[in-house]
């Protein structure tokens, strides 16, 4: 019967642990200076995913290239439009800047989406959250509307980085 009482003791003790795990989890993250943090994160990481889905298509386009042998001209024209694009990419200190940040931050962190259900579980504003939802949705557009350009490089020249927030972490 004792060990029964330890037994039930124990489960007890771990329950209020881990109530009290996620009190000091909510308190921390409802601060404003770390939500703050998550948007400035939340932008920065678009900036990552950005230059991630253009490797994704030099990927598509090097399988492509291995299957066609060039016999389109159509999708010759628009592997050439990426290899532009992705050259482009590899100069503008905006998005070697959001690169650098992104990658600095995810030594720090758990993967974005990760990071979205830890925020929604421990009852963060759901302003960040959304902001969050905001910058995912924000880099799908950049990239359809860089796709849909005549010229994406002279498109990305133009572009409002500024749309993808701030490329810093304070």
């Amino acid at each position: 019967m004792d060990r029964l009482n330890a037994i039930e003791q124990s489960i007890f003790a771990e329950a209020e642990v881990a109530d009290l795990c996620r009190e000091l989890a909510t308190a921390f993250y409802q601060q404003p200076a770390v939500q703050e943090f998550w948007l400035r994160l939340a932008r920065a990481e678009a900036g990552h995913v950005l230059m991630l889905e253009f490797e994704k298509w030099r990927m598509a386009r090097e399988e492509s290239e291995a299957q066609v042998r060039y016999s389109d001209p159509a999708l010759v024209r628009q592997m050439k439009k990426f290899d532009d694009l992705r050259g482009s990419l590899v100069h503008p200190p905006e998005f070697k800047q959001a690169l650098a940040v992104a990658l600095k931050a995810d030594e720090h962190c758990l993967r974005f989406h990760d990071e979205r259900i830890l925020l929604e579980d421990v009852g963060v504003n759901d302003a960040v959250v959304q902001a969050i939802v905001d910058s995912e949705a924000e880099h799908q557009a950049v990239f359809s509307e860089l796709l849909a350009a005549p010229d994406p490089v002279a498109h990305l020249a133009s572009l409002d980085l500024g749309r993808l927030g701030e490329f810093t972490i304070d």
